[in-house]
């Protein structure tokens, strides 16, 4: 086999290993899914389940202002860079930047993270007996993933030098483990603010 064949190969197989994680981490997270779901309703109840969704759209709102900087936004300069004549060099100067740039966002958002979390038991008006949990949930899972906005650029990385099996593999644990994480601190009786502690370290154990 020719060396210039070598290379094409290697690609191929790990194009090949991403597909492969990525269908295997969207079975067994639906999988998982399908019979934690049910638990975490009835051990929550209603009116905190239903908080802890609109939860989630919040801090889907808050993810589309970073959308700019979202997992793939920065790639095409990440591709050019290891792409280019310098190679390594160019994508690691890339890559700093990049960095610089998450770090930045996440640090400009922070005060609308705050005010979403103080003013969350107004918004939904859930009584006072879960206003209080409900602040803390909104604080945490919001300060959480903006804290851990920056690794997103070691996923567009590893997805650039086609290691993106590893980024399917790290989702999956970090989903499994969101999962287990969130029925052990629900069924403790820590409610809403399992959940969101449950979400943050399974995203940070994923980050890592």
């Amino acid at each position: 086999m020719s060396t210039a064949a070598q290379p094409d190969r290697r690609r191929a197989h790990r194009s090949v290993a991403t597909w492969l994680t990525g269908v295997a981490a969207t079975a067994l997270v639906s999988l998982a899914g399908f019979f934690a779901t049910p638990f975490l309703v009835r051990w929550l109840g209603d009116t905190p389940w239903g908080a802890w969704t609109v939860i989630g759209e919040w801090l889907g709102y808050l993810g589309l202002s970073q959308l700019a900087l979202g997992p793939g936004a920065l790639t095409i300069f990440l591709l050019r860079a290891h792409t280019g004549e310098e190679g390594a060099r160019a994508l690691t100067a890339m890559a700093r930047r990049g960095l610089r740039l998450y770090l930045w966002a996440a640090l400009a958002l922070l005060p609308l993270a705050a005010g979403l979390a103080w003013w969350a038991p107004h918004l939904l008006q859930v009584g006072a007996g879960l206003g209080g949990a409900l602040r803390w949930a909104v604080a945490i899972a919001a300060v959480g993933s903006l804290a851990l906005t920056p690794p997103l650029l070691f996923r567009s990385v590893l997805e650039t030098v086609q290691r993106g099996y590893l980024v399917r593999a790290a989702l999956l644990i970090q989903s499994l483990l969101i999962t287990a994480l969130s029925l052990w601190w629900v069924w403790a009786g820590w409610g809403l603010v399992g959940m969101a502690a449950a979400s943050i370290a399974g995203m940070a154990v994923g980050a890592l």
